[in-house]
């Protein structure tokens, strides 16, 4: 049974978990899913010579409500510095990805604008689509440099790190709102309990609603996407374990669906007053996770020797997932350069290596992409084609993906 169930209960209040519990539940039953070692963060991209700090990264997951998270916690001030280096605007298929999504949230009919607050706004790229829809729409970051770029775009965002603090502040400034959303942004927040009172204390109690988007544990486990982890992302969901987690707040499933944005990802939406609607799809159980460790160590194994093999000099895209896979495979003295399209990396390196960070534009420019292009931003395979076969007309090389083995498109 739900601690809250009725719209007119008392708000929630989160009671932290105890050390080596789950930080959803609170239990015990904690066990390893994959211990990657000492990490750089997947942010921290350092001009060529800077040193990256290393954490431990090791996963694992709760037996008692299924919740994947890191095990150690890296601070979220270190985490989303200044130098944060994530615009989603630079990213095609993610800008159409939010483009489509911002139509699913429709307005009520005849029209009348909702209020909607955005957690996790970084540049406006969801906002802005939300605002041509015709929703007043309000956005809080937590990095100074993303939400620049968002109010340059006369958006109306703020910088702060969500929780209980900031929801307070927004809730005296603009009050309650109909509609909550994060994409990509419930995964980050360490403090669980601080989130989601602070969703309770915004959303309006009258049929409002709480719109999540994050990776899909599913998705990760099916695919053997070790790459997805790192120390940005404390928690990957299942359908399962979100909808344990809200319902003690008294949110409630209301529909799901599933999108191949990210290698896939989860859309929930939960409100208030009654109870959640059946999740019909298997859970993926402890041991299925133990099994995915011992597999994901035997894909990196398998693309190290890949790469040395073929012979690839390159890769192609330098996200977050890029740093977990170059540098838990080995494959970075392999690699001359990285080619991405965000111009907050260009003249940078892959952290914890030195290897470089090149544009777009300079890439096209070498005039022949050679044999291999090994796609490291392999969720965004098809756009990358698409580039490499504008910027080399007739010289297209065989693009090489890296998971859940190395195949050969």
């Amino acid at each position: 049974m739900s601690l809250i169930s009725k719209a007119e209960s008392p708000r929630p209040r989160f009671v932290p978990p105890a050390a080596d519990s789950c930080r959803a539940c609170g239990k015990g039953g904690l066990s390893e899913v994959l211990d990657l070692g000492p990490m750089p963060l997947a942010g921290d991209f350092r001009p060529a010579g800077a040193k990256n700090l290393l954490y431990p990264l090791a996963i694992d997951v709760c037996s008692l409500c299924g919740l994947l998270q890191v095990r150690q916690e890296v601070s979220h001030e270190i985490i989303f510095s200044p130098s944060y280096s994530y615009s989603s605007s630079t990213i095609p298929a993610l800008v159409r990805h939010f483009e489509s999504y911002a139509s699913e949230v429709t307005m009520p009919a005849g029209g009348v604008a909702k209020r909607l607050l955005e957690i996790g706004c970084n540049d406006g790229v969801f906002l802005t689509p939300l605002r041509k829809a015709g929703y007043d729409v309000i956005g809080v970051d937590a990095c100074e440099n993303v939400v620049a770029m968002a109010q340059a775009k006369g958006l109306r965002v703020s910088q702060r790190t969500f929780g209980k603090a900031a929801a307070r502040a927004l809730h005296a400034e603009h009050g309650t709102f109909d509609v909550i959303t994060c994409s990509n942004v419930f995964a980050h927040n360490p403090d669980l309990g601080g989130f989601l009172e602070g969703v309770d204390l915004l959303l309006d109690r009258r049929g409002g609603e709480f719109w999540v988007e994050v990776h899909s544990a599913k998705a990760l486990y099916e695919g053997l996407q070790w790459d997805c982890f790192y120390h940005e992302h404390c928690f990957y969901w299942s359908i399962h374990s979100l909808k344990r987690c809200l319902e003690r707040y008294g949110l409630f499933l209301r529909r799901y669906k599933t999108t191949p944005m990210h290698g896939g990802a989860l859309r929930a939406v939960f409100g208030r007053g009654r109870e959640s609607e059946a999740v019909q799809e298997q859970e993926i159980l402890p041991d299925d996770w133990a099994s995915f460790g011992v597999r994901s160590t035997r894909s990196k194994e398998v693309l190290r020797s890949a790469v040395r093999a073929l012979g690839i000099r390159y890769a192609y895209g330098a996200a977050g997932r890029a740093v977990t896979l170059i540098n838990w495979s080995g494959i970075a003295p392999n690699l001359e350069f990285v080619v991405d399209g965000s111009p907050l990396r260009y003249g940078r390196v892959i952290p914890n290596s030195q290897v470089p960070i090149i544009s777009e534009d300079e890439f096209a420019r070498r005039g022949d992409p050679g044999e291999w292009c090994f796609v490291t931003a392999h969720n965004y395979l098809s756009d990358i084609r698409r580039k490499v076969s504008a910027f080399f007309p007739g010289k297209s090389p065989t693009f090489a993906t890296p998971l859940p083995y190395v195949a050969l498109q």
